[in-house]
């Protein structure tokens, strides 16, 4: 570019002389120049490299964070669900025992008539159920199948709630629900996850807020090709930065980030929290409201 640039000018003049040092300056510069870009273009190209280096080492960083994050949580709501089982276990063991003494006794003395014997057997039978179920339940939630599967929303929901009802029953939280029937493919662990974690901290929130009437309302519907799932408390007034960071990776709010984390990535759907102003049964009430959005 300069070679022709000089030589042309060189030319105009009409001097061999001119002509020639033009040239060979144009060569030097132009050589130079060539130099110069080619090197500034391979420092570019390594910096990118680096860069993407980088990138991927911090997306495999964040992503290892996530799994640590997430199994250190799960390990939690485990332990808090261990002593949930502990305690749901109490009762229905308590009254097959005391089923089985009454019968013992009754045989001792005489007096065990075969409807009393039927009547009693059945009720063990009933209560053993109810342990297994349990059991079932809290299989589910951290044995999760690889293979995705045919399920009812409304039986996932209630698969976590038969975990946490006694925490309801203890804080005389009243449960409101109206679930639709809405069949989904996918792995029910994830949304019994995220069931868990919602009525978790909304149970915390209202139990800190010490009304004296508790209110938990879940909603879930399907409309234009999306699934709706409302869950929302009657904790009181929420101010706006409190809203604004519930998702955030903070040590407060690890539950809920985890929470929208699956739903963002395991069910690529979206979940939005803010503050709900409405009527139950003929009462105001004011509080939380978390609204998920899955396309089907």
């Amino acid at each position: 570019m300069f070679t022709l640039l000089f030589a042309f000018t060189a030319y105009l003049y009409h001097n061999n002389t001119i002509l020639l040092t033009a040239l060979i300056s144009g060569i030097l510069i132009d050589t130079l120049f060539h130099l110069f870009f080619k090197k500034r273009f391979y420092d570019i190209k390594e910096e990118n490299k680096n860069l993407r280096n980088q990138i991927i080492q911090l997306d495999n960083a964040i992503n290892t964070q996530q799994r640590t994050l997430s199994y250190q949580i799960r390990m939690q709501v485990m332990g808090s669900m261990l002593g949930h089982l502990a305690h749901q276990w109490r009762q229905p063991l308590c009254a097959i025992t005391t089923l089985s003494s009454s019968l013992s006794l009754y045989q001792e003395q005489g007096t065990l008539k075969e409807s009393e014997l039927n009547t009693t057997l059945k009720s063990i039978g009933t209560h053993a159920c109810e342990l297994s179920q349990t059991i079932d339940n809290f299989r589910i939630l951290f044995h999760p199948k690889k293979e995705k599967e045919v399920f009812l929303l409304n039986e996932a929901f209630y698969c976590v709630y038969d975990l946490l009802k006694l925490d309801f029953q203890s804080h005389t939280i009243v449960l409101d629900v109206e679930l639709e029937k809405i069949h989904v493919v996918g792995h029910k662990d994830i949304y019994m996850q995220i069931f868990m974690h919602l009525l978790q901290y909304l149970c915390t929130k209202l139990v800190l807020s010490k009304k004296k009437r508790k209110l938990i309302c879940v909603k879930m519907y399907t409309k234009e090709h999306q699934n709706y799932l409302h869950f929302v408390s009657n904790q009181g007034e929420v101010s706006c930065d409190i809203l604004h960071d519930l998702f955030t990776n903070t040590i407060y709010n690890q539950p809920l980030y985890i929470t929208k984390t699956l739903i963002n990535k395991e069910l690529k759907g979206d979940i939005r929290a803010n503050m709900l102003s409405f009527e139950h049964k003929h009462t105001s009430q004011k509080g939380i409201e978390f609204q998920i959005s899955v396309t089907i």
